[in-house]
């Protein structure tokens, strides 16, 4: 918790940020860098943009904000990162990638994930702007 923080502002920031990374290790990690055959499909959408190059740069993105939001005194930054990947990729679904098939439910997650990461980065800023930080971990 941070100097002014309370116990359910903390829960809300973690509950938020528990969100965003779970759905950037489901969505993101595993199928862009771990199990590349799952992400064909968005490969093929891609190929104008880079194709395979493109999926495993947004994939290294997604583990990047992960890593970022586990750490204190980072998590803000991480927060961020995942509000401008998550308005990529709902912009991304407007254009090459679309809404058929499993797209649908792929973009219902990048809205999720956009609305935690907003709500992470917002209060992530607050809690350092109150003095919480790297300090806080005990």
């Amino acid at each position: 918790m941070g100097a002014n923080e309370s116990k359910g502002a903390t829960a809300t920031r973690w509950g938020a940020k528990g969100v965003a990374i779970g759905i950037f290790a489901y969505v993101g990690v595993v199928p862009k860098l771990i199990a590349p055959s799952m992400s064909e499909p968005l490969v093929e959408r891609l190929s104008s943009f880079g194709g395979r190059v493109a999926v495993t740069g947004i994939g290294v993105m997604e583990l990047a904000a992960i890593v970022l939001l586990l750490i204190p005194g980072t998590a803000r930054f991480g927060a961020l990162l995942g509000v401008a990947m998550m308005l990529g990729a709902v912009g991304a679904h407007f254009g090459p990638v679309g809404f058929e098939g499993d797209f649908a439910g792929v973009f219902a997650m990048a809205l999720v994930a956009l609305a935690a990461s907003v709500v992470a980065a917002v209060l992530e800023w607050k809690r350092h702007a109150s003095g919480g930080g790297v300090s806080d971990v005990r």
